[in-house]
């Protein structure tokens, strides 16, 4: 049977002929460098200045009406149609105050995160893009990264112009100023966005779709007008237009931090695809240490005790002064029980609670290089946890790290499709009062769960030249590592 050899054949032949012809399965495009090549129109458009259709975030065919009622990942639960999205959820936790039965329906009653983790379309291989499933071929919705590329001045000119080539219409044409594509241009036209009952139509702007969301209720969009780029965000059911984009080279970074994709995991019984940070908050290299930060804060500072710790009350310098994140665990001569030994403690267990302000890998690595969803989090006790399954995992001490001189943790995973991927943990030591401790024998790591035998601790891993690993829990007040992760 040699028909797969045939349909790689054909299908060679006909990538070859949409090359001469400049076009890749029938559409037009204009190579702008950088490996990308645009789409001369607009998904759904015939011509340059035509609008084309205009889409819903993750719908592939264009309406007239964009209201949350219609929109089609929502499951109409109450008016306000938002708190029911089913599909492209992630850990967005500023809803998680709505979780419960009647209300935000990707955190369950405990706040606990249970959406798909979701935030590209890629994440679904393509499934829900207007542009990969109208126009086929390689052509998908644009990144973040690849709008980036043909916002950069140094590169491109931008020129806004009246009645283009006659059509009535107006827009952005922009050029390519330098290289093998000098001179190459395509025109964005202005034909602005759609949703019923709200004054969005911005006839004077083009407004066009990210591939990624904003938030799990919102999009990005970049608008482009007279006054030249700009990002925004607005609700997921808003009618924008496409512009397809095929090549360049697939992301490895959230928010301009490198990731390493360590594979699939099953945590709280949903699987998670864990993306692993190169580097420790604060550290350019793996080998680099990094900051320290107590559990909690989000600053780096120069003594680590309960005196210093941001969380307490100032009358008191140990640890029955602590006024935030605090569970009913039975302290009663802490400030979070009254005289009458009952609880009056926030019971927040984790930084899922309080929108993430006091973790620190989301509040350091929320923006670095342009705008992007930061699903940067401290790990989880649990996401430590999958990390530290030797059925699936390779922790090896090993000395002298690609020849920086730093010894530290290898883990590498052991099978699947992402086997032999790794990240290094730099033996960092903690901070205690002003002094590091352990640098260099090893390594202390924060998770974002609250120890759930007292209030003063937290979760955290240690590991050692030994070769130990431990899963362990600390003094809130301690300095340590913190390596982000997101899924």
């Amino acid at each position: 049977d040699y028909t797969d050899i045939l349909t790689a054949i054909q299908n060679a032949i006909m990538q070859l002929v949409d090359t001469l012809n400049g076009t890749i399965n029938g559409y037009e495009y204009v190579d702008m460098g950088e490996g990308l090549l645009w789409a001369t129109c607009n998904v759904g458009a015939e011509n340059p200045w035509e609008s084309g259709g205009f889409f819903a975030w993750g719908e592939t065919e264009p309406k007239d009406t964009f209201t949350w009622a219609n929109y089609k990942w929502q499951d109409n639960r109450s008016e306000n149609q938002w708190l029911g999205i089913t599909k492209y959820t992630y850990d967005d936790i500023t809803f998680n105050y709505l979780a419960g039965a009647n209300n935000v329906i990707w955190y369950n009653e405990d706040a606990e995160f249970i959406g798909d983790g979701a935030v590209s379309f890629a994440d679904y291989d393509y499934e829900d893009d207007a542009a990969r499933q109208n126009m086929g071929g390689t052509w998908r919705t644009p990144t973040h990264e690849d709008w980036g590329v043909l916002a950069n001045r140094d590169n491109y000119t931008r020129e806004w112009i009246t009645d283009y080539n006659g059509s009535g219409v107006n827009g952005m044409l922009i050029t390519r100023k330098n290289g093998p594509c000098a001179g190459n241009s395509i025109f964005f036209p202005a034909h602005g966005q759609r949703a019923t009952g709200w004054s969005l139509n911005n006839e004077g702007a083009a407004c066009y779709m990210f591939s990624l969301g904003f938030s799990s209720s919102r999009l990005h969009e970049l608008q482009i007008s007279s006054r030249g780029f700009g990002i925004l965000d607005t609700d997921r059911f808003v009618g924008v237009s496409v512009r397809a984009v095929s090549g360049g080279t697939p992301s490895t970074s959230i928010t301009g931090h490198e990731y390493v994709d360590m594979g699939t995991v099953t945590i709280g019984g949903i699987e998670r695809n864990l993306k692993w940070a190169t580097c420790n908050v604060g550290a350019d290299n793996p080998w680099d240490s990094g900051d320290y930060f107590a559990w909690g804060e989000t600053e780096p500072k120069d003594t680590y005790t309960w005196a210093t710790y941001k969380w307490m009350d100032p009358s008191i310098n140990d640890w029955t002064g602590i006024t935030r994140y605090t569970i009913a665990d039975g302290k009663t001569g802490a400030i979070w029980y009254n005289e009458d030994g009952e609880f009056i403690g926030d019971g927040w267990k984790s930084f899922a609670y309080g929108s993430y302000y006091a973790d620190a890998a989301r509040e350091k690595w929320r923006y670095k290089t342009g705008d992007g969803v930061c699903t940067w989090h401290t790990p989880t006790d649990a996401d430590w946890t999958a990390l530290r399954d030797d059925t699936l995992y390779d922790w090896v001490w090993t000395t002298n790290y690609e020849g920086s001189g730093v010894d530290g943790m290898l883990v590498t995973r052991k099978s699947g499709p992402c086997a032999g991927n790794s990240i290094f943990l730099p033996a960092a030591g903690c901070m205690i009062n002003n002094h590091t401790n352990s640098a260099g024998s090893g390594g202390y790591y924060w998770s974002s769960s609250l120890y759930e035998g007292g209030s003063s601790s937290a979760r955290a891993v240690g590991f050692y030249s030994s070769g130990e690993v431990i899963r362990d829990y600390n003094g809130r007040s301690y300095g340590f590592s913190i390596r982000p992760v997101s899924y």
